[in-house]
C-alpha cells in the first residue's frame, strides 16, 4: 500500500475515533434517563447505569480505534524505512555515512 493511501486511511480512522469519543462524551453528559424518555423502557430503574455503560463503551471503542490507527501507521512507516534503508533517527545519519 502506498504511503499516501495509508495516510488517507489513517486520517479516516482518526476522524471516526474522534467522532466516537465526542459522541460518547455527549452521551455521558446527557440526562440519566434519556433512554427512558426516548423509548419508554426503564431497564435500570432510572439510575443511569445503562446510559453510563453505553457512553463508556462508545468512548472505549473510539480510543481503541484511534490507538489501532496510530499503531498501524507507525508500523508501516517503520517497515518502509527498513526496506529503503533510511535511518530511523537523525542521530543515525552521522553513523551511517561511510567516511573511508
Amino acid at each position: 500500500m502506498s504511503e499516501n493511501r495509508l495516510l488517507t486511511r489513517t486520517r479516516i480512522v482518526v476522524i471516526v475515533a474522534v467522532v466516537l469519543v465526542v459522541v460518547g462524551v455527549g452521551l455521558a453528559r446527557a440526562p440519566e434517563d434519556w433512554i427512558e424518555v426516548l423509548t419508554g423502557f426503564d431497564m435500570d430503574n432510572g439510575n443511569g447505569l445503562v446510559e453510563a455503560l453505553m457512553a463508556s463503551a462508545v468512548i472505549a471503542v473510539g480510543v481503541a480505534l484511534g490507538a489501532f490507527g496510530y499503531r498501524r501507521r507507525r508500523r508501516k512507516l517503520i517497515s518502509s524505512r527498513e526496506i529503503i534503508s533510511l535511518p530511523a533517527r537523525n542521530s543515525d545519519i552521522s553513523t551511517s555515512v561511510d567516511r573511508t
